[in-house]
């Protein structure tokens, strides 16, 4: 074989790793096909094959035990999802679980899952809330995720405001309390947040707006004053449930907004804050007819009012079937017309249907003001071209 330095084969094993699009799965057969082909591919490939893993109930003793057994290769582990389930919690997965994290030396993306059968913080085992808390103080973790928790005492969502760059909350509700002798003992990080996921409990509207009452107010710390990037994901028509507010308090540094109306289609929402640093703004809805929905076309035609520094707008479509009666995007064109910073209106568009490629079409003629300056561009791809919203992970910068 001819010897190639390792700088090179390194390079080629990333290449080989590398996805179209980062949400997607590496291609972990051709990794383990170039593990096997000499021993210079191994480590390089190692390190992709162990870089994610997803731990589940049924398979914590089965991976933590292997990988305690094998500490370098915990090591390759940058990003962790993990899932609380009661149940599952007997006193030896949660010991493995305490010896494992301690390997994970470069973990970078972290996310909790409290499984919503699970008891909330308060009423885990103690030794398994050292552990978590154990792993918040990782030097090198950049991103957090906590879902599903019922109660969540506000000095760990304090902590995780201070110490880390990028953070998702979905269906998260928020207690006070005085900072815990667990969480006094974890250094707080000196990150500057500048990404957040906001994604409210599902229950009625103004149910629970435990998260966003906390974020308003003045003990969370004043972190939002920086953030460049918010990701609000909604759950009930009609309603932001306080996420504008939120959005008000960050306006003068946000400049990319993402807001995912996920299957709501007829209710209008109300209008947004007014945002003048504001730079890009994605538009999100899954529905089952592929068309412009009520929400989307309502936030757009406010668009020249509370953004008008705007320079790109992204929408994305994720739908079953073609919608054949498309609604009036006047107002819709207009509006666009009136962002003189405007560059670009990019569609993402996942639809099923054989004819959902003849969509751009469509759009074209009912949008023909921001067709005539050429600021229209299209991506038609099938279902599995988008993130999947199952997965907390994706919200996370790669």
């Amino acid at each position: 074989m001819v010897h190639l330095p390792q700088e090179l084969i390194d390079a080629i094993v990333d290449n080989v790793a590398n996805t179209k699009e980062w949400h997607q799965a590496q291609d972990l057969d051709t990794l383990k096909a170039c593990a096997l082909a000499a021993r210079v591919f191994v480590v390089p490939c190692q390190r992709h094959l162990f870089r994610s893993y997803v731990l589940r109930p049924h398979r914590v003793t089965d991976i933590c035990t292997r990988l305690i057994g094998s500490p370098t290769l915990a090591s390759y582990i940058q990003d962790l999802e993990i899932s609380i389930w009661s149940k599952a919690l007997d006193t030896t997965i949660i010991e493995l679980l305490a010896s494992f994290f301690p390997l994970l030396t470069r973990l970078d993306r972290l996310v909790v899952d409290w499984c919503y059968h699970s008891p909330n913080w308060a009423l885990c085992p103690t030794t398994l809330r050292t552990a978590l808390i154990g792993i918040l103080s990782r030097p090198t973790l950049r991103c957090l995720g906590l879902r599903d928790c019922p109660s969540m005492p506000a000095s760990v969502i304090r902590h995780a405001l201070a110490s880390f760059q990028e953070v998702a909350f979905i269906h998260i509700s928020v207690y006070e309390d005085e900072t815990s002798p667990l969480m006094a003992k974890v250094p707080r990080g000196n990150a500057s947040l500048r990404r957040l996921l906001i994604r409210p409990i599902l229950k009625g509207p103004g149910e629970d707006t435990t998260l966003q009452t906390f974020l308003l107010g003045e003990r969370s710390g004043g972190f939002l004053r920086g953030l460049q990037h918010l990701q609000l994901s909604l759950s009930h028509p009609g309603t932001l449930e306080r996420c504008e507010e939120i959005a008000r308090a960050c306006s003068t540094s946000l400049q990319h907004m993402v807001i995912d109306f996920n299957t709501m289609q007829y209710h209008p929402i109300p209008p947004l804050p007014n945002m003048p640093a504001m730079r890009v703004l994605t538009l999100v809805c899954c529905a089952r007819r592929l068309r412009i929905t009520t929400p989307l076309r309502s936030i757009v035609a406010s668009l020249p009012v509370c953004m008008p520094g705007l320079e790109a707008v992204n929408l994305v479509l994720d739908s079953d079937i073609l919608d054949s009666a498309q609604p009036n995007h006047k107002n819709m064109d207009e509006a666009l017309g009136n962002l003189p910073s405007l560059r670009k209106v990019h569609f993402t568009i996942a639809c099923s249907h054989h004819a959902s490629r003849d969509i751009a079409d469509v759009y074209r003629k009912t949008l023909p003001l921001t067709e005539s300056v050429g600021l229209l561009s299209f991506k038609i791809c099938d279902v599995d071209g988008l993130p999947s919203r199952a997965h907390t992970m994706y919200c996370f910068s790669n």
